[in-house]
């Protein structure tokens, strides 16, 4: 029977600490907000506020976690598994006219799933190419400004599944240069056994074991967005 995700990352990560016991440990807020933006948490159906708090049980009084194996697996609820699929290119929409309900499902199929405009935002959208005289009797004309004006969107706030399939894109390209990547790695990062796992278990005990910086600590009680993680300026994969 294949092992857990949740404990196959535990194995890599975890480690000891002075009292003899293993931990996973996180020196701030942002390592958490890093692991959320970055993928690991399925973000259409957990909050950052949610995967933070979840792990208020690890916070020590430094502003550090120290996460204990069973605080761990229990965190397996909030990881993304489903399907990633290849990342959207506007590039690859024709260059036509599209009906308002094609350009919409565009919007939906597309570009909401790989930033963080929300479905609700699309009449707002479309009433901004209404005033643009580009949204004209119910048609647009998809041409090269408006796929950038998408690849913008896509470039400035990707969401957690877009930075994941830019990775997972990144490794697979590598193995066509000779780096064998198994096939199987379109459906999830997340399964066992699979090389995409260890890369990510890697990313995770990177984080998990770098140097302490010299920022200041997060202060009680505040609240983490995004601006908070360019910041900080973090890059590379190191997600779990």
């Amino acid at each position: 029977m294949p092992k857990d995700p949740m404990e196959e990352l535990w194995d890599v990560v975890a480690q000891e600490s002075d009292d003899g016991q293993k931990y996973i440990i996180y020196q701030n807020q942002y390592d958490l907000l890093y692991l959320y933006a970055n993928g690991f948490v399925d973000f259409k159906k957990q909050t950052l506020e949610q995967w933070i708090k979840a792990f208020d049980d690890s916070k020590q009084k430094d502003g550090g976690y120290k996460v204990t194996k069973e605080q761990w697996l229990k965190k397996g609820s909030y990881r993304y598994s489903g399907p990633i699929g290849e990342p959207f290119d506007p590039d690859r929409l024709q260059e036509r006219e599209f009906s308002e309900k094609e350009f919409e499902a565009v919007f939906k199929q597309f570009v909401c799933p790989s930033t963080w405009i929300p479905e609700a935002n699309i009449p707002l959208i479309l009433d901004h190419y209404r005033k643009q005289n580009k949204l004209v009797n119910g048609k647009i004309r998809i041409n090269k400004e408006i796929k950038n004006e998408i690849r913008t969107a896509l470039e400035k706030i990707p969401s957690p599944l877009r930075i994941l399939q830019l990775d997972i894109a990144s490794i697979q390209n590598k193995g066509r240069k000779g780096f064998p990547i198994p096939a199987a790695t379109a459906q999830t990062g997340y399964v066992p056994g699979m090389n995409i796992q260890k890369l990510a278990a890697k990313g995770l005990e990177q984080l998990s074991r770098r140097a302490p910086e010299p920022a200041a600590p997060v202060p009680e009680g505040s609240t983490l967005t995004l601006k908070d993680l360019r910041k900080k300026g973090k890059k590379g994969p190191a997600r779990a």
